[in-house]
Formats: structure tokens, C-alpha cells, sequence
């Protein structure tokens, strides 16, 4: 993800910065209201990403009663998504919620050949595969805003984000290393993602309609991140004498990531607070 060409960029999820296990593929587009591009950050932003920020503001239901949305969608070669927006409105208070489900597939395949000769001695690969890569997610989203007057609004949020993804590398490989016979070998590469994300937070706006410009805002949010990757290799077969080699890795993250900020703005003048506003 670059901005303007640059790389350095920050991603925000509802002005707050997003968790390291979301992944954009499978972000669902009906779950996002907005996409804002911020190339000159203000200074409720933290300094990270010196290309700017993109936040992606969730949908959030606002209208006076019972209100909702269902999407579903489905794709060739088995790519399905599932998406509800509801929210309740009553007297002051606003009831939301949000499920999206995504479930697809992908395959792929791929081919190298490779001549590299050292010492007088020529080595050869001849390499075609075949991949096929699973992603599935589940989100739950559900929240409630308090607006004592039009001036203040009070909202408390949860979030549980599942991510799963099963990647399958299969490859047919044939070496030949100087007049010696060629070797057939069956390899393949297994990658499993177990990622999760949980999130609450509460936030506070308060505005001022006879000073325009003027805001104060204040939030708390915790996050906890985490989940595993394991990655393998392996050779499934080969000659009798040819070692069946494995090797496997595994990666095993837990994150706690507490936060609180709290932004005023007050304009000095009228004239700057037209310009503000």
C-alpha cells in the first residue's frame, strides 16, 4: 500500500490506528462508509507514517427507528461474502451492530526454470506448481451512542475480528547436476494462519454551536492482538536415497494494546474559525 508513491503510510480504522492482523483483502467494501486520504496529519494523529494516513470509517447506522442492511455476494470459484448493518434508535440512544462474513479461494500456479554453472559443473531446475490459498473471516461489531443534546454524543464500542487463511504450495521439481541422472522430486509449502482481534472502546465529542470550530474529543480503547502462523516445508517424495527433508516454523503472538487520547480545538479568531469549520 503506497500513497502518492510513497510506502511510509499509516492505516487508521475509525481514527484509531489499525490492528496488525487486519487484512485488507478481506475487508469487506459494504462494511466501509468511507475512505479518507490524510496527507498532512493534524496533531491528534500520531507521527507514524511520514506518506500520510488512510482511515477507513466503518458504517454506522443513525436513523430514527428499526433500520437495516443485508448484502450477499457471491463469485466464481468459490469466493462468497455475507454482510448485516442494523441499528435501533430510541429517544437518546442509538443501538448498532454489524456481521460480515468472507469465505474465498484462490489458485494460482507457477513455473521457474533455472542454469547456474560453477566450477565447469552446470546445475539445472525445471519447477511447475500449483497453489491454492483459503481465506475465511468472521467480524462482529455492536455498539451504542448517548446524545444528551445535539452538541454531545457518547458512544461505546466492541469488535471481534477471526481471520483464518490456508495457503497450499504444490511443486514438481526435476534437478540435473552435470551428466548425472535427473532427480524428480514432489516439495510442498504449507502456510496457516490463526489470527483474532478484540477491541473496546468509548469516546466522548463534545461542540459548541455559537463558537464554530470548536471541538473537544476524548477516547480509550483496548486492544488485544494476537493469534499463530505456522509455515512448512517439506518433500513428499523423491529417489529411495533422497532425504525427506521437513522443516516447520511457528509463530505464536499475543499484543495488548492499551491507548487514551484527548484533542481540543479552539480557534483564536473568527475569521480563522470560518476557515476551520
Amino acid at each position: 500500500m503506497s500513497l502518492r508513491g510513497n510506502s511510509s503510510v499509516t492505516l487508521y480504522l475509525d481514527g484509531k490506528p489499525a490492528p496488525s492482523s487486519l487484512r485488507l483483502d478481506q475487508l469487506p467494501a459494504s462494511r466501509l462508509e468511507t475512505i479518507e486520504v490524510i496527507t498532512n496529519p493534524g496533531a491528534q494523529y500520531s507521527a507514524q507514517g511520514t506518506g500520510g494516513i488512510i482511515n477507513l470509517v466503518q458504517k454506522k447506522q443513525t436513523q430514527p427507528g428499526l433500520n437495516g442492511v443485508a448484502q450477499a455476494t457471491m463469485g466464481t470459484r468459490d469466493k462468497y461474502s455475507a454482510a448485516l448493518n442494523l441499528n435501533r434508535r430510541v429517544g437518546k440512544f442509538n443501538f448498532f451492530g454489524s456481521t460480515n462474513l468472507v469465505n474465498n479461494r484462490f489458485r494460482g500456479s507457477a513455473g521457474l526454470q533455472q542454469v547456474a554453472t560453477a566450477d565447469g559443473r552446470t546445475t539445472r531446475t525445471d519447477q511447475t506448481g500449483q497453489n491454492l490459498r483459503h481465506q475465511a473471516s468472521e467480524d462482529l461489531q455492536l455498539g451504542v451512542d448517548y446524545a444528551p443534546n445535539d452538541q454531545e454524543r457518547f458512544t461505546l464500542s466492541t469488535e471481534l475480528y477471526k481471520n483464518d487463511l490456508r495457503q497450499t504450495s504444490d511443486f514438481a521439481t526435476r534437478l540435473t547436476r552435470g551428466p548425472g541422472p535427473a532427480l524428480a522430486l514432489q516439495n510442498q509449502n504449507l502456510e496457516v494462519d490463526d489470527l483474532y482481534n478484540a477491541r473496546i472502546a468509548g469516546s466522548y465529542r463534545r461542540t459548541w454551536a455559537t463558537h464554530a470550530g470548536r471541538e473537544l474529543t476524548a477516547s480509550a480503547t483496548y486492544i488485544l492482538d494476537g493469534g499463530t502462523v505456522t509455515t512448512e516445508q517439506r518433500v513428499l517424495d523423491g529417489p529411495a536415497d533422497y532425504t525427506r527433508q521437513a522443516r516447520q516454523q511457528l509463530l505464536d503472538v499475543t499484543i495488548h494494546l492499551p491507548s487514551a487520547q484527548f484533542d481540543y480545538v479552539h480557534p483564536l479568531d473568527d475569521k480563522r474559525a470560518g476557515a476551520r469549520a
